[in-house]
């Protein structure tokens, strides 16, 4: 019997021992596991606290907006010869001059060629875009946004966005702020796949003409940072929202996108234009709720 006891104990210490070495060997791989969902654990979290922060702006400011139409007069649209000068992410290249007689008639709101970006394959399976970049000073101001990101995703609804862990699906979009070399950081957009990256860039650089959007697949950027208003739809129009009530820069990037948006092949970037001289162009038509009206009162 004892020795019956002494071999059986012999083989419980030995599947201990053969036990601790595999999960030694694991051990690695299972960190790394809790520590990913610790971090979706926390992006979670983040995302929560947001919409509902983002949730009470909005219904504040949508409050405060069927106030003003309820006493306010038809707008004019005009903006004063003060209106302050354009500053924040605006590209700084100059549009290129077209030929109106050159625009295609038949062009369709919210569709866009490929032919103006590089893009990758549509199955692509770590697709990402660096939408724009600014300089450390820029990015560090207080009341800094990325204002063309934000009114371009807001007049683009079809994009639905949200943190790293929720590209579960094609149109899913999660966009971070990372820092590009020393003196800049831009703004980089994740998909799910390489189709949805390359139309997040083709729609970007079609209604802001003069930005410079690069699709890449298998990219490895920093961890980064999810900037103010562009973590989910909440979050986004209630930023959007709250923009569009005083600030002529993002009213002028409302304006651009939106034309652009419904007539993809109007010359030059109105968006750009109107920034550089606010005092002579519409820009309070950008306070408009759907793009087709902002139009509307352009040409009006």
């Amino acid at each position: 019997m004892m020795n019956g006891s002494r071999v059986c104990g012999a083989r419980v210490l030995l599947a201990l021992v053969v036990g601790a070495g595999l999960t030694a060997c694991d051990s690695k791989a299972t960190e790394a596991a809790l520590e990913e969902a610790r971090q979706a654990k926390e992006e979670a979290k983040q995302a929560r606290a947001e919409t509902e922060r983002a949730k009470q702006e909005l219904e504040q400011l949508e409050a405060k907006q069927a106030e003003l139409e309820s006493k306010a007069e038809p707008a004019v649209g005009l903006a004063s010869p003060t209106a302050p000068a354009a500053t924040g992410d605006a590209p700084l290249d100059v549009p290129v001059a077209v030929d109106p007689a050159a625009a295609v008639p038949d062009a369709k709101p919210g569709e866009y060629s490929l032919e103006d970006i590089n893009p990758i394959a549509d199955d692509c399976k770590a697709p990402s875009v660096m939408l724009a970049a600014v300089s450390n000073n820029i990015a560090k101001k207080e009341d800094f946004v990325w204002a063309f990101a934000i009114q371009a995703f807001h007049a683009h609804p079809k994009f639905v966005l949200g943190n790293k862990v929720s590209l579960n699906r094609p149109g899913r979009v999660a966009i971070h702020q990372v820092q590009v070399n020393p003196k800049a950081v831009g703004l980089v957009a994740y998909c799910r796949d390489g189709a949805t990256c390359n139309q997040v860039a083709a729609m970007y650089k079609a209604t802001v003409p003069t930005s410079k959007p690069e699709v890449y697949c298998g990219k490895k950027w920093e961890r980064g940072i999810v900037p103010r208003g562009l973590l989910n739809a909440v979050d986004l129009k209630a930023l959007a929202f709250q923009k569009l009530e005083s600030e002529p820069v993002s009213m002028c990037a409302r304006v651009g996108i939106c034309t652009k948006q419904q007539n993809p092949a109007t010359p030059g970037d109105p968006g750009i234009e109107c920034q550089r001289a606010p005092g002579k162009h519409k820009y309070k038509c950008g306070q408009e709720k759907t793009c087709e009206a902002v139009v509307s009162c352009v040409n009006g």
